[in-house]
This record gives structure tokens, sequence and C-alpha cells, in this order.
């Protein structure tokens, strides 16, 4: 979509270990993870994605009617890299799919949901796309005072961290 009027208001995002969904807030449209809130994301993070998904723009086609779509990524019991569907503000959405790295390593090969038409997406917006969950969380440690209030002060954030480090790390 290209409409300016037009804005994200959720996506699903599924990859092969995990899903996760980003929705704005009725109030002030700031994005966030659902079932992370009560964690530090990154706002300047997520907003970029919801901007990113504004527009989906292949560079390629590749083929109009893929023959057997697991040569580029697409499994048939629906497996692939991601799935990823869009809800925009004026109540349409949009699904693709990102399959394998293209031979030359700078592109993905992608379908609208269930298509066999294949095209070719630049890396970058696929690992923007596609990121972790993990990777919207904040890492700041303190944030700055307001130039603009003299009685603001810097915030300093306890972090803990947790949890177990796998095997084969």
């Amino acid at each position: 979509t290209t409409d300016a009027k037009v804005s994200v208001t959720a996506a699903e995002v599924v990859l092969k270990n995990e899903s996760y969904k980003i929705a704005t807030t009725e109030e002030n449209k700031i994005f966030y993870i659902e079932g992370y809130e009560a964690l530090p994301l990154d706002f300047y993070s997520l907003n970029e994605l919801g901007k990113t998904l504004l527009s989906v723009t292949a560079s390629k086609k590749v083929v109009d009617n893929a023959e057997n779509l697991s040569d580029f990524g697409f499994a048939t019991d629906g497996g692939c890299y991601a799935k990823i569907n869009v809800s925009y503000s004026d109540k349409t959405s949009f699904a693709f799919e990102v399959g394998n790295l293209s031979p030359n390593g700078e592109e993905y090969y992608c379908r609208s949901k269930d298509s066999k038409t294949i095209y070719l997406l630049d890396s970058s917006f696929v690992e923007t796309v596609a990121a972790p969950s993990t990777s919207y969380l904040s890492r700041a440690l303190f944030t700055a005072p307001d130039a603009e209030n003299e009685n603001d002060q810097v915030a300093v954030k306890s972090v803990t961290l947790g949890g177990s480090v796998p095997k084969d790390v």
C-alpha cells in the first residue's frame, strides 16, 4: 500500500522458532509486542518496522507459476523462512512469505500467501521484517533528561538478565 494516510495497525510475524504480533495502541499509535507489555521495548525500532511494512516492494519477478515451490524455500507443509501478515488502518491486509536466500546472497525469494508467483526481496528488508522479537527489546540502561524540562533527571533502569544458554553455544 502506498497511500500516505494509511498506516500499519498490526503485523504477525511467524518464524521457524517463534511467532509474535506487533500492534499499535489506540490512543497514541505506538507499536508494542503483544505479551511484552511489561518489558522495556525499543519503540524506535518497532516504529521503523511499522514504516517498513507500509510498502513491500520486490526487486524482480522470478517466475509466474513456480512448479516446485520447494526450490525457492517454500515447503509443501507450509514451512518457509518467515510468514508475515500485515493489517492496515483502512481495514485491508497483506500476507506474504519469505523463502530461501537467492544464489546471489543479497535477496530472498518471496511470494504472496498461497501464490505460485515468486519474487525477490532485498535481504535488508527481509532482515528488518523477519527479525526475532527479542531484537525489539530495549538495551538502554538510562535515558537522558529532557533538555526542555529543568526538573527532569536521568532515568536509570534496573536490568536483570536471566535464563539459560543453549548447549550448542
